[in-house]
């Protein structure tokens, strides 16, 4: 009978080292898919900035080839993009530092920088286009 005791004993002991060792798995598995989905939204958010900058830079050159753009237009838009390349690097960076320490922070203000500052590049971009009154069809 002692033997049985202590194999329920066991066994007990044995569920309930499972059913802890499961919490704490849900717990980290919970926090991990946290991180896995702010790290994946960043990394699109890189990514979607990176490809929409590579687009309006791309139709600005062909729009400086056809109109014949000025020197002194295009350099606004070189200004602008200068400062688009610093805040992505900068961004990259606060993204690496998010991705190995979980530096949310960093990373808020980062890639909230990043919009602005694309949003600026966009715009100068439509500003230097509408000098031309060249009418862009939608």
């Amino acid at each position: 009978m002692l033997v049985t005791y202590v194999s329920n004993q066991h066994i007990y002991f044995m569920k309930i080292k499972t059913i802890t060792s499961l919490l704490i798995t849900l717990t980290l598995l919970v926090i991990n898919i946290g991180c896995v989905t702010t790290q994946s939204t960043a990394a699109k958010l890189i990514a979607s900035t990176a490809t929409t900058v590579d687009n309006a830079m791309k139709g600005w050159a062909t729009f400086v080839v056809i109109h014949g753009v000025s020197e002194a237009d295009q350099q606004p838009i070189r200004n602008a993009y200068a400062t688009y390349q610093h805040a992505m690097l900068i961004t990259k960076t606060a993204y690496s530092d998010l991705v190995s320490l979980g530096d949310k922070e960093s990373w808020a203000k980062a890639s909230t920088t990043l919009s602005g500052i694309t949003r600026s590049l966009i715009m100068t971009i439509s500003e230097q286009q509408s000098k031309y009154n060249v009418v862009i069809p939608k």
